[in-house]
């Protein structure tokens, strides 16, 4: 479980009133950079400017990440289509399962359906060219 922290908040578990791990604190900037990091492109990799409004932080930290998201899904479907056609079933499920798990976690159920058995079928070894354009058409690339 993960726990967006505001800046130097304490995270404190209520239960028992004992400080929560740091390790289960996620800071906005961290997760961002986090994920910048996860993101090729240098449209990724730009400084991304600072929430004035803490209010806004949640709205502007997931408004930051579909827009990343937006800005990989290209290159991510490219990867599970180039893979395909090359007959490398574990790219294809690597790149398969990390578009699932992205997609999934902000929202995009469909997408993420269609690349988890993207993901199953290669690791079964069978190259599902017909999911991959489902894929694709779904994401209207």
């Amino acid at each position: 479980m993960l726990t967006l922290v505001h800046s130097s908040d304490t995270v404190e578990d209520p239960a028992d009133e004992r400080p929560a791990p740091l390790s289960a604190a996620v800071v906005p900037g961290t997760l961002l950079d986090f994920l910048r990091g996860r993101t090729t492109g240098p449209t990724a990799q730009a400084e991304l400017p600072a929430a004035d409004d803490e209010d806004d932080l949640d709205a502007d930290l997931m408004d930051r990440l579909q827009q990343m998201y937006r800005t990989a899904l290209p290159e991510r479907l490219s990867a599970i289509e180039t893979s395909t056609g090359a007959g490398d079933a574990r790219a294809v499920a690597s790149a398969a399962n990390t578009l699932a798990g992205t997609s999934g976690q902000l929202g995009h159920p469909e997408v993420a359906s269609v690349c988890r058995a993207i993901a199953a079928d290669a690791r079964r070894g069978v190259l599902a060219h017909s999911r991959v354009q489902e894929l694709h058409a779904l994401i209207g690339a």
